[in-house]
């Protein structure tokens, strides 16, 4: 597989300097899944299921999703965020509190008069623009999946990425990284799926402040990106 050309080294500089939140710790992440979705507008649907053990009782979790950076140029760049919701396997919703911390957004989940404890799974999703990059050779998706300010370990990491297309494997350009940020590791397996799917697993735990990211590049004519404003 060849190796993409990873363009966004500030996106990833975010995940360092994420400001500490109320996370005390009382939990582990037995399963973190994301699904994301690359539509033909170049915007992006993230589902996140995260199967989340606490070992005492909380009134739930905080998620921060980097929305601001700045390029080694020193260009500064957003991107577009809008949680659409997260929710139990029943269907049933949970509390939300979105907040912006510095660069990033931050979603409190969870009731403030409600503990939970034992097994919880939670299935955030939000939708995302400006995401996406258009290079001479390719467009391409860059994206820290799991995020690495977790303080609670991660057992199982996966992140599948579905295109608005078919593209011969030949034509994908595919890379996934895994630890702490800067790491070079590469612990992730990368397969198509037969739908046509790319799924990224990592192949060890993480502990805390380890992550995966998936890198994605395909050949143009998939997505529209939207002209200057």
């Amino acid at each position: 597989m060849r190796k993409p050309r990873i363009f966004v080294l500030a996106l990833c500089l975010l995940f360092a300097l994420l400001p500490a939140l109320a996370d005390k710790g009382g939990y582990s992440i037995d399963q973190f899944s994301v699904d994301l979705e690359v539509h033909p507008d170049s915007s992006l649907t993230v589902t996140e299921r995260l199967t989340v053990l606490f070992s005492e009782p909380r009134h739930g979790i905080y998620r921060s999703i980097p929305v601001r950076y700045t390029d080694p140029k020193g260009f500064q760049y957003g991107i577009g965020f809008e949680l659409l919701g997260v929710t139990a396997e029943d269907g049933s919703r949970f509390g939300t509190k979105v907040s912006k911390e510095g660069a990033y957004v931050s979603i409190r989940i969870g009731s403030p008069s409600t503990k939970v404890k034992g097994r919880v799974v939670y299935l955030v999703r939000y939708r995302i623009t400006d995401a996406l990059r258009h290079f001479a050779e390719h467009d391409e998706l860059y994206w820290n999946a799991t995020g690495t300010e977790w303080k609670a370990g991660i057992r199982n990491a996966t992140a599948t990425v579905r295109l608005p297309g078919t593209v011969e494997q030949d034509d994908l350009q595919l890379a996934g990284y895994t630890g702490r940020f800067g790491s070079n590791e590469q612990a992730v397996s990368i397969k198509r799926l037969d739908d046509g799917a790319i799924l990224f697993a990592a192949t060890r735990p993480f502990g805390p402040q380890e992550g995966l990211t998936v890198a994605v590049g395909w050949p143009h004519g998939l997505v529209k990106f939207p002209g200057p404003v």
